[in-house]
């Protein structure tokens, strides 16, 4: 703007001399200047509207091909051009049973599955997270028994090991990577309670932490992602009641707690989610307005501007 405003005054003053050089050109001149400053109290105006956001595509999908077995409550997570998914379980309640040790890989340039070797323990609804080259798979349930055991696959040398178990054994919680630590937070433990408790491991220090911050209320099958300088937590349940709050946590800050932001039109738990640049996605789930029933819609949060798709 200050720009504009330099280049309009250097317009009027050479106007002004062309004015005295030849009045013929006054008239042209004048309505040259009229212009100009229509142009400039125009400006404030026009600038200052907001953008408007253009949601994502999310009217196309692209087919892969199917699992060799269909699993519920499994892990999966994106790993450059691959996506890795880990244990689950093959019936609705959950229990751990043939398969659940099972890991394979996609390489979705290629539309092809790979096995990989299977977990040392059977489990489902347990949470990943990448770091370096190595996914850690954390917690979970076996046979409807909820544990802390962490196990951690090597990409690059194709093998699993073991390392410290979380102090809080939990599943169904969320799971991010936060700088150079996880944040485990939430979750429901063997009594079947959520819980708001969140804890943080150094994979470098290969200790724990708990952290001095909770969750502003306990949950479970909710999501979370990392968007610049803070956590965000969509979703979930508390016993069996769906949340729709939406809310994110400054690491850096922890003295600002939680602060709520825009909430999608429905609540919704059990639901799967991605991240891709400033947008997080809700993909199927149990939506409030559909009962107990599974839904098929898809949804967007842009995490910059506070909104939701569609």
């Amino acid at each position: 703007f200050f720009s504009f405003l330099c280049l309009c005054l250097f317009f009027f003053r050479e106007m002004d001399r062309l004015q005295r050089w030849s009045p013929s050109l006054n008239r042209r001149c004048l309505i040259l200047q009229c212009a100009l400053l229509v142009s400039l109290f125009s400006w404030p105006v026009s600038a200052g509207k907001p953008a408007v956001a253009t949601p994502p595509i999310m009217d196309e999908w692209d087919k892969y091909p199917g699992m060799k077995s269909g699993v519920d409550g499994v892990a999966a997570v994106g790993f450059g051009t691959r996506l890795y998914v880990f244990g689950g379980s093959t019936n609705a309640s959950h229990s751990g049973n043939n398969g659940v040790k099972t890991s394979a890989v996609l390489n979705t340039a290629t539309k092809t599955w790979n096995p990989l070797p299977p977990m040392t323990s059977g489990r489902c609804c347990s949470a990943p997270v990448v770091w370096r080259d190595q996914i850690f798979v954390m917690g979970g349930m076996f046979d409807e028994e909820v544990f802390g055991e962490v196990e951690v696959y090597n990409a690059t040398g194709n093998y699993w090991h073991h390392t410290l178990p979380l102090p809080t054994s939990r599943c169904c919680m969320a799971a991010v990577t936060f700088g150079n630590e996880f944040y485990i937070m939430g979750g429901g433990d063997n009594r079947g309670y959520a819980l708001d408790v969140i804890e943080i491991y150094s994979p470098t220090k290969k200790s724990w932490r708990t952290s001095e911050v909770k969750l502003a209320e306990p949950r479970t099958f909710f999501g979370a992602a990392v968007y610049e300088d803070a956590i965000i937590v969509v979703g979930g349940q508390v016993t069996y009641d769906s949340r729709t709050c939406v809310q994110k946590y400054y690491p850096a800050n922890p003295q600002k707690g939680w602060v709520n932001l825009a909430a999608p039109d429905a609540a919704h738990r059990a639901f799967g989610s991605a991240t891709l640049g400033n947008y997080f996605f809700l993909v199927g789930g149990m939506a409030k307005d559909s009962g107990l029933e599974p839904t098929a819609k898809v949804e967007a949060y842009d995490m910059k501007r506070d909104t939701w798709f569609p």
